[in-house]
């Protein structure tokens, strides 16, 4: 489904823009989605791109709520205009205000989600949504259920919720119950699949896809303009003075005194992360830089490794990120070996591939069963380090043309319209 008037815009703006814009076709559907994530412009994952291309065949409303809390520590960047606006003609984002500590007394909590329902309803009314889907991306949003007079439901899942710190209790009932009365049940990996899909006979293994056209840019020597020239950089792999001084200026002298190898990390640093192989990596080799890029979520800076050759430079812009990338010698993908880490599928996979980088990664499940061929597995700390020694020595260039051709092919574009038609087929049968 293809229209030339709806394509990927390439601007400084990337996150307004949406890489849609605004398109002319007629929307057919209108969702109302209750989002696990604030439209954030450091971390842009899986319920960003899916519902920033569903915008282009419907009608979206995406649904946050925000506690006063977060809103009286900042307003400035929580002010109306963050709160509720227009990405493009289709997309509305909306971030309620709710009453705090519902977390601790039921009350709060109660009148909270009576707010959300209100709040909700006056939006969809403002919109003229009509024929309603209620698309979920948590099970804490399950008492939206049935109150918005919704057609059909979906549940797209990323995560097993449950196993994440601080999970709110009797949050595996609520998802049972969620994925039993949907309509379609998406997963972002087999593992989630494979243990969902004997709650909902309509569940589909919807893996993820990459914004291939803009991670590619870290293939390209002209593109970025702003980024450090390869001619500045000495053959011993460490930045010349010249280098250093046009960092300072690109990158705000973030990276002016880091040298090279880079090994670098694009994504939250929480505590999915295997903070001891990453300790052993700094110590093993003195001689890398290893560099992570994400916000903290779930962790303080003073809880990590603190190393002279480990760098946390913070949640960038969706837009800046193939700069960075395009410095790295080698990325990784460090996550601990437990219930939550065996049954994800991270973005930033396909992402590294775009930007034809080596990759290693310790034995997600899915990166192993899809993505060994171009993935190196590190099964413990000495493996994981021996393969970034031999990538960062000498590329294993075969895989990273064969993760170029892979990530070319799944877009987040074809993801969606594979959604998009799945839902379309489901709800003509209801």
């Amino acid at each position: 489904m293809k229209d030339s008037r709806f394509k990927i815009q390439d601007s400084s703006n990337m996150i307004q823009d949406l890489q849609l814009a605004t398109c002319n076709l007629q929307p057919s559907l209108d969702i109302v989605c209750s989002a696990n994530l604030y439209w954030d412009e450091t971390r842009w994952q899986r319920p960003n791109h899916i519902m920033s291309r569903l915008s282009k065949y419907c009608r979206i409303l995406y649904v946050r709520p925000l506690d006063i809390r977060f809103y009286l520590r900042d307003r400035k960047r929580w002010g109306k205009d963050k709160r509720d606006f227009k990405v493009n003609q289709n997309l509305t984002i909306f971030f309620p205000l709710i009453f705090p500590f519902a977390e601790r007394l039921k009350i709060i909590s109660f009148l909270n989600k009576i707010l959300m329902i209100i709040r909700i309803k006056m939006k969809i009314w403002s919109l003229g949504f009509k024929n309603l889907i209620l698309w979920f991306y948590t099970p804490k949003s399950i008492y939206l259920m049935g109150r918005l007079k919704e057609k059909f439901v979906v549940y797209d899942i990323m995560d097993e919720h449950s196993k994440f710190n601080g999970a709110p209790k009797g949050i595996d009932e609520d998802e049972k119950m969620l994925i039993e009365k949907c309509n379609v049940v998406f997963t972002g990996t087999k593992k989630l699949w494979e243990g969902k899909r004997e709650f909902n006979s309509n569940s589909f293994f919807s893996p993820c896809g990459v914004d291939y056209s803009h991670f590619a840019k870290a293939q390209d020597k002209n593109v970025i303009a702003r980024s450090v020239s390869d001619e500045a950089i000495s053959k011993s792999g460490i930045a010349s003075p010249l280098a250093r001084n046009d960092r300072k200026r690109t990158f705000l002298g973030e990276m002016a005194d880091i040298s090279y190898p880079l090994i670098g990390y694009v994504g939250a640093v929480d505590d999915r992360l295997d903070y001891d192989l990453i300790r052993r990596m700094a110590e093993s080799h003195p001689e890398w830089s290893i560099v992570f890029i994400g916000p903290f979520v779930g962790v303080r800076k003073d809880e990590l490794p603190d190393m002279k050759n480990i760098f946390y430079l913070g949640g960038k812009k969706y837009e800046e990120l193939p700069a960075y990338m395009k410095y790295f010698n080698v990325c990784i993908m460090p996550f601990k070996k437990n219930l939550l880490t065996e049954k994800i599928n991270p973005t930033k996979a396909l992402e590294y591939m775009a930007a034809g980088k080596p990759i290693v990664s310790t034995p997600i499940p899915d990166m192993v069963e899809f993505y060994s061929h171009i993935i190196k597995i590190g099964h413990d700390s000495d493996s994981f380090i021996k393969h970034v020694e031999r990538e960062t020595e000498s590329p294993d260039l075969k895989g990273i043309s064969e993760g170029i051709d892979l990530s070319r092919e799944r877009t987040w574009e074809r993801v969606a319209e594979d959604m998009y038609k799945r839902v379309k087929e489901l709800r003509h049968y209801e």
